[in-house]
């Protein structure tokens, strides 16, 4: 089932459609300033994210945390280096994100920060994603959303 819309609470993993890949928390390393890569599929916590929604945006928190720690955020850097992290969640701009749906009968979207309105654009295997300028025929920056595993019905994990 394509989809081209986030629901408040569900979970999801983001495939990259350049080189089927997902949006993955580095080396599962859950401290604020962590950058958020794409790595081969798995269904560790690195690769969930629940979703937040407010307004017409949304907030993605990882599932991969340390007993105590709060759940963070993927937000873009806003130290002018477009770097894609994870971080302590502070209600800014930059921790939003909207879709632009580019082939809705694919599933296939653009992230977009609400901040810059930059898209998030897959840089090559094991390197951090950033945000860029948008552009709806660069496959770097198209993704499919997928609801997680462990959040299907009938999943008993």
């Amino acid at each position: 089932m394509a989809i081209t819309k986030i629901d408040h609470g569900q979970v999801y993993r983001f495939l990259n459609v350049a080189d089927n890949h997902f949006l993955d928390l580095y080396m599962r390393e859950t401290d604020d300033g962590t950058p958020i890569q794409v790595y081969n599929g798995n269904t560790s916590n690195a690769q969930r994210f629940r979703a937040e929604v407010k307004d017409e945006a949304f907030t993605l928190l990882s599932l991969c945390r340390k007993k105590g720690e709060p759940r963070r955020v993927i937000k873009e850097s806003v130290d002018g280096k477009s770097l894609v992290t994870y971080g302590d969640a502070k209600g800014e701009p930059n921790e939003y994100w909207t879709l632009e749906i580019l082939d809705a009968g694919h599933g296939i979207v653009n992230i977009k920060n609400v901040h810059s309105g930059k898209a998030l654009e897959n840089q090559g295997y094991k390197k951090p994603v950033k945000c860029i300028n948008a552009d709806s025929n660069d496959v770097h920056q198209q993704w499919k959303i997928i609801i997680a595993e462990h959040d299907q019905a009938g999943h008993t994990d």
